[in-house]
């Protein structure tokens, strides 16, 4: 039924050996299996190429990714150290504010006392020791140094003038 062969992939058969001849058909099976290899060849060298290419443009995102991972951890570094000088910012910005307040506050105790003061009849201000030297330690620390007592007194008629406008 079918003609013995030496080997199933050389495709020829023992008469073709020994006659030296390859039938048309052994020859169109080696034709076949020439074609296929080739483009067995060209398909691997492609699937090389494209696996290169593949590799090459995995690298390219890895770079990329990881230069990106990089400015974002940049970026959060630069946001943390801008949210603490926001906080001290904001910190110094109370704390200023509650001083001044404070320290408005005072001011405003202190003039009035000092206006209280400067109502009171001298008798009264001998029996009141304290306030005496509150008093004085007041126009020692608010006033000018080396300002004659006449100047000062046109400074205060000034400004009782500019507070007087500012109500009336």
């Amino acid at each position: 039924m079918f003609p013995e062969t030496d080997s199933f992939e050389s495709g020829y058969t023992s008469d073709d050996v020994k006659g030296g001849t390859p039938s048309k058909d052994v020859d169109e099976r080696l034709r076949a299996e020439i074609i296929r290899r080739e483009a067995a060849e060209n398909l691997t060298t492609y699937a090389e190429r494209n696996l290169k290419r593949l590799r090459e443009s995995k690298e390219a995102t890895d770079r990329l990714v990881k230069h990106l991972k990089e400015q974002v951890e940049e970026q959060q570094a630069q946001i943390k150290e801008l949210q603490r000088v926001n906080w001290n910012l904001f910190y110094d910005a109370r704390k200023f504010r509650s001083e001044f307040e404070a320290n408005e506050v005072w001011t405003k105790v202190l003039e009035e006392r000092v206006a209280a003061l400067d109502g009171l009849k001298a008798k009264k201000t001998k029996r009141f020791k304290g306030i005496g030297h509150l008093r004085s330690f007041l126009k020692t620390k608010f006033l000018k140094k080396n300002v004659t007592r006449s100047e000062r007194n046109a400074e205060a008629v000034a400004d009782v003038d500019t507070e007087s406008s500012i109500y009336y």
